[in-house]
C-alpha cells in the first residue's frame, strides 16, 4: 500500500481512500458501518440507519435491480453518510466516493452508476423516511411522494427505525438472498 491516506474498517482491512480496489471491499464492513450510520445526520426522531433505509430501497425496486439498491450507498461505509446538502458543498468529497463506489461495483459485478430507477427509489424513500421519521420543519421539504409501507414490506411506521445489530443481520440476509 502506498503512503496514501486511509482508513481501518471492522474487518481489519486499511482500505485505501485514493486507490481503492476491490479486494479492500467486504460485504461484511459494509453491513456493518452502514448499520452503524444514522441517517439524517443523527436528527431523526429515532434512530434509523443507512444500512435499513438500503434494505427499503431494495425492497422497492423491481428484482433485476434489487442487489444494486441494496448497495446504492455502499461507498458510504467507507466515507461516511454526509447530508444531502452539505454534499454539494463539499467539492472534494464526490470525487472520493466515486473512486470507492468505482470498487465496489468491481467487487460486486455492479454498474459504477445507479439507474434512474434506483435515484427514483431512493428519493422516494427519502421522502417516506421524512414523513415518518423526522419532526416537522420549518421549511418546505421538495420530495415526490413517498411510499405506502406496503411497498417497502412495513405494515406500520413504528418498523421503521431498528436498532444497529438488527440493521447488521437484516442488511446481510438480504445481500445472501440477492447475491445468490
Amino acid at each position: 500500500m502506498s503512503g496514501n491516506p486511509w482508513t481501518l474498517t471492522f474487518t481489519g482491512v486499511a482500505f485505501d481512500l485514493v486507490e481503492p480496489t476491490p479486494d479492500m471491499v467486504s460485504i461484511k464492513d459494509i453491513a456493518h458501518a452502514l448499520a452503524n450510520q444514522c441517517r439524517f445526520a443523527g436528527h431523526s426522531r429515532r434512530y434509523y440507519s443507512v444500512a435499513e433505509h438500503c434494505l427499503y430501497v431494495s425492497r422497492a425496486l423491481p428484482p433485476a435491480l434489487r442487489l444494486q439498491g441494496l448497495l446504492h450507498d455502499a461507498a458510504e461505509a467507507y466515507v461516511h453518510d454526509i447530508v444531502r446538502p452539505l454534499k454539494g458543498m463539499l467539492p472534494d468529497y464526490r470525487p472520493i466516493e466515486l473512486r470507492v463506489m468505482k470498487a465496489v461495483a468491481a467487487r460486486f459485478d455492479l454498474p459504477v452508476h445507479p439507474t434512474m430507477e434506483i435515484h427514483e427509489a431512493d428519493t422516494r424513500m427519502l421522502a417516506t423516511e421524512v414523513e415518518y421519521l423526522m419532526p416537522p420543519a420549518s421549511r418546505a421539504w421538495v420530495l415526490p411522494e413517498p411510499y405506502e409501507l406496503r411497498e417497502i414490506g412495513l405494515r406500520y411506521p413504528g418498523q421503521m427505525g431498528l436498532p444497529p445489530g438488527e440493521a447488521h443481520r437484516r442488511f446481510l440476509e438480504r445481500f445472501a438472498e440477492l447475491a445468490a
